[in-house]
């Protein structure tokens, strides 16, 4: 007897997958906010929500359709929320608006729409993407490729990896790399404590690079550059490579403060290291 109470008591338990579709109209936004549990959305080309998630037995899952918003979430008889991994396929145009707090990875998939998603204790990974992506996440790691439009990204014990990327770039983390590979964008604001950064891309003419690291080494490697740079390192060297480099005598050397101009001075590239070293690179030369 005991034991068959303990196994229906399992029962009761044990999550069960709810599923629903839900149309929208064009236009209407996505928000689904979670304390705990992943979300995972792909797209495809109905204007239809399509959202499974394996929910408690006390609790119900939900979609709410109003005023240009679709909220996703669950009603519970006691009010709290089960952890609960989400799976979403959405329009390829919507807007999403997606967070989770505990254990909570987040991936967008193919999306041709805003977004913006956070994460406190999760990776997060954004494949697609126009006009507006923000990724932050706490404690994991934000990957994000294929964004066309102005980027911002925000980590703090966690690396960057951004591949693919057409517009303005704000990327900032404590403890990791940052790296950008693929990248067409005329302004470019990156910064780490702990850890190296990468970009590489073509110098727009007219663009503005600015790159930060205290314990990392900085690599610019572009095909072309014709800039204005502006370099201070203090325990690190400034490394050149297929480039053309004068450097003369002024600037204060006890800080290793260079100024130079790389071909027409056309674009400005600002770079800045206490303790790793700065490199200017074409494409195989290191």
């Amino acid at each position: 007897m005991f034991v068959s109470l303990v196994l229906g008591a399992t029962a009761l338990l044990s999550p069960i997958q709810q599923d629903t579709t839900v149309p929208v109209s064009t236009g209407t936004r996505l928000e689904l906010s979670t304390h705990s549990g992943q979300i995972m959305v792909r797209t495809w080309s109905r204007n239809a929500i399509q959202v499974s998630a394996d929910l408690g037995s006390r609790a119900r899952l939900e979609v709410d359709v109003s005023g240009g918003v679709a909220r996703v979430g669950q009603s519970s008889r006691h009010g709290d929320d089960d952890a609960t991994d989400y799976r979403l396929t959405v329009p390829v145009w919507m807007d999403l608006d997606l967070s989770t707090v505990e254990d909570g990875d987040i991936t967008v998939e193919g999306t041709q729409g805003r977004v913006t998603a956070s994460s406190v204790e999760g990776n997060v990974t954004v494949r697609g993407g126009r006009d507006f992506v923000s990724v932050h996440t706490v404690e994991g790691e934000a990957t994000v490729d294929g964004v066309t439009g102005r980027l911002e990204v925000n980590s703090v014990d966690g690396g960057i990896t951004l591949t693919n990327i057409r517009g303005e770039i704000m990327a900032e983390t404590v403890d990791g790399d940052i790296t950008m590979d693929h990248v067409e964008s005329a302004d470019v604001e990156a910064n780490t404590v702990d850890g190296n950064i990468l970009y590489r891309g073509p110098i727009n003419r007219q663009g503005r690079y600015r790159l930060g690291s205290h314990d990392g080494d900085i690599t610019i490697e572009a095909p072309e550059v014709n800039a204005v740079f502006s370099i201070d390192t203090y325990e690190g060297e400034f490394i050149p490579c297929g480039f053309e480099v004068t450097l003369g005598n002024s600037g204060d050397h006890s800080r290793k403060r260079m100024r130079f101009t790389v071909g027409t001075g056309s674009a400005r590239i600002d770079l800045e290291s206490f303790d790793g070293n700065v490199y200017l690179t074409k494409p195989g030369c290191r």
